[in-house]
Parts: structure tokens; C-alpha cells; sequence
């Protein structure tokens, strides 16, 4: 498969490349050329150099809208951002009174999932994936005898074993 795909490479970009150069390139250039060109419609164009853009920037209309939206750009650009971090650094404080314990699920010895009532420093010190490192440090909310026992005790582990058994 990679050997064809190194000695075709052209029929995959070659229609990508024809698109992007109709579709943008071509009419970018024309844009360009029409700038410096006086017409009504594109077939009757006639050069006339920078007068276009002189008479652009002695108009007062266009000088003015041209500031405007340079300061909306920057005013825009700069609430964003600020508005971005200031949200940012609000969801990522602590927020008092849920900093004392967590609710998570988390697999125990068995491979059987459950949800934990656990502190987050706790949390944080144990490593991914292994068991408590004391008895206190988890308290099991919903266990294998329990009614509203979670639907992943009831999956099988890796070895087609039922878990829990």
C-alpha cells in the first residue's frame, strides 16, 4: 500500500492542487491586478496604477472605517482574551467547600468498577490504577451486594472470567 501511494502521489494531489488554484489562487491574482485597475466589469478593466489607492486613503469615509475596524479588531482581540483567562482562572481555583472529598469511579483489586468517596490529596498520591494505600483512604459507596450495584461489576475481565467471581 505505501509503495502505491509513493509512486502515485500525483493522481492523489493533483486534483487538490487544481481545485485550490481555481478556486483561490487564480482569483487572488485577479483581485490583486483589479485593485490597480479602473472598471465596471472585469472584461473592461483598464490599469491606472496606485490611483485607486490614493483616492481610498484621501477619502474621509474610508479613513475613518478603516480605524474603526482597526480598533475593533484590537479592543475585540484583547476582551477576548482577557475574558478567556479571567474564565479560565475562575473554574481552576479552588471554589470553598469542594476541596474536601471527591466522587469517582475507579476499578478495585477485582477489576469490578465503583464509585469512591475519596480526598483529593489522597487522590493525587495514589498512582493510577492500584489499589488504596490504606483501608481509610476509599470508602466504597456501591459494592458487588449491593442492589444499585454499577452495570461494570457485571462485565467480564480480561480473561473471560465473570468478575467478582
Amino acid at each position: 500500500m505505501q509503495k502505491a501511494i509513493r509512486k502515485y502521489w500525483p493522481i492523489f494531489v493533483l486534483p487538490t492542487l487544481a481545485a485550490f488554484t481555481i478556486g483561490f489562487i487564480i482569483p487572488f491574482i485577479q483581485g490583486v491586478y483589479l485593485a490597480f485597475c479602473q472598471f465596471t466589469t472585469v472584461r473592461d478593466a483598464t490599469f491606472i496604477g496606485i490611483s485607486n489607492f490614493i483616492r481610498a486613503i484621501s477619502d474621509s469615509t474610508f479613513t475613518h472605517a478603516f480605524w474603526y475596524n482597526c480598533a475593533f479588531v484590537v479592543v475585540s482581540t484583547l476582551a477576548i482574551n482577557i475574558g478567556g483567562l479571567a474564565v479560565a482562572l475562575i473554574l481552576t481555583r479552588g471554589i470553598r467547600g469542594t476541596n474536601a472529598r471527591v466522587l469517582h469511579a475507579q476499578p478495585d483489586r477485582r477489576h469490578r468498577a465503583g464509585l469512591h468517596l475519596a480526598d483529593p490529596a489522597q487522590l493525587r498520591a495514589q498512582p493510577a490504577g492500584e489499589a488504596p494505600a490504606h483501608p481509610g483512604c476509599h470508602r466504597r459507596l456501591l459494592g458487588p451486594g449491593d442492589p444499585h450495584v454499577l452495570a461494570a461489576d457485571r462485565l467480564h475481565d480480561d480473561h473471560g472470567r465473570p468478575s467478582g467471581r
